[in-house]
């Protein structure tokens, strides 16, 4: 027992010089058996009464007290490592690139790199992670891929409405990549006009460059057209109504007589007095009058039968009627 302990002990001074040597081993041998202990996992002996015990994380043996026991420290050739393989690859190369794969000794860092090209995004690993760069423990072999998609380009709202759609349309909203060119119309009804944008611009159509969301409103009017109503002479009657009217505006022409004169037609040969419209273009129209007097024909039985005429305000216009005294203004019937 003496010597075990001495042998024990010198080998416990060995063993505090050589622990860090990972492929040194301390081997017990007696009769019977044989043991070894890795100095890396700090071996522990235990010395009892009738039994010696050599125990490292893994294993312990044990030998009777009585027995000689021979230990010795034994160089071995350290075990290879477990390796895996970590397989990083782009599921398309045109759009970014992996980096980080290869062959890892278990329990080391791992860290793979998805790097998109220009116009790309990383979007996740085969596995579902979205983490980039991507950190992990070689437990296993582990086959991952990149997937990465075109950058998608920054897109803008265009609303363009009418302010008023009975009178016009607007057309060329949506949404517009950023840089494209806009082009907004407004498009009047029948009878209206474009005014301009709510932003103040008349230009018609509106072309401008998607550069951020955009709102506009068109504004259309009526359109105005000129009546001009007059009298064909002033001095026989007068006329009322002419001026500006809104597109679909009623305009009412009315011909005013002087005394001793009466309306006839207006100059698009319309005779209604008043005479009402709507509102669609420029028109100018002319008041015709006459006097209330008709110009005469007379026959007479004198020397045959004979036609003398007379003008509206009563004079004779013929020279060879005679026997007669015509009143001016005064009808005269067959004699």
């Amino acid at each position: 027992m003496k010597n075990i302990k001495l042998i024990l002990s010198a080998l416990l001074i060995m063993t505090g010089l050589s622990a860090h040597a990972q492929e040194q081993v301390v081997e017990a041998q007696s009769a019977t058996k044989t043991t070894e202990l890795a100095l890396a996992t700090n071996p522990k002996f235990v010395i009892g009464a009738s039994e010696v015990s050599f125990t490292d994380r893994k294993n312990t043996t044990t030998f009777s007290a009585s027995e000689r026991i021979v230990l010795r420290i034994k160089t071995k050739e350290a075990p290879a490592p477990t390796t895996y393989t970590i397989t990083a690859t782009s599921a398309n190369t045109t759009m970014g690139t992996v980096t980080g794969g290869g062959t890892y000794e278990e329990g080391k860092t791992v860290t793979l790199t998805a790097t998109p090209k220009s116009g790309y995004r990383f979007v996740k690993w085969s596995d579902g992670t979205t983490a980039n760069p991507y950190t992990f423990k070689a437990t296993k072999n582990v086959t991952l891929t990149a997937t990465f998609e075109k950058i998608p380009p920054t897109t803008y709202t265009i609303t363009a409405t009418s302010a008023n759609t009975s009178m016009g349309t607007v057309t060329g909203g949506g949404t517009y990549e950023e840089g494209k060119t806009v082009t907004l119309t407004a498009t009047p009804k029948s009878g209206y006009r474009f005014v301009k944008w709510s932003d103040g611009t008349t230009k018609n159509p509106y072309t401008f460059t998607a550069t951020k969301n955009v709102t506009l409103t068109a504004t259309f009017e009526a359109i105005q057209y000129t009546i001009s109503a007059t009298s064909a002479d002033a001095s026989m009657g007068t006329v009322s109504g002419g001026g500006t009217y809104k597109h679909g505006a009623t305009v009412t022409l009315t011909a005013t007589p002087k005394s001793g004169y009466k309306f006839v037609k207006w100059s698009d040969g319309t005779t209604k007095n008043p005479y009402t419209f709507t509102a669609t273009k420029n028109v100018t129209l002319t008041a015709n009058f006459m006097p209330l007097t008709d110009g005469v024909s007379v026959t007479t039985t004198d020397n045959g039968q004979q036609t003398i005429t007379f003008d509206m305000q009563g004079r004779r216009q013929d020279s060879d009627a005679r026997g007669l005294i015509i009143q001016q203004r005064k009808k005269v019937l067959k004699h």
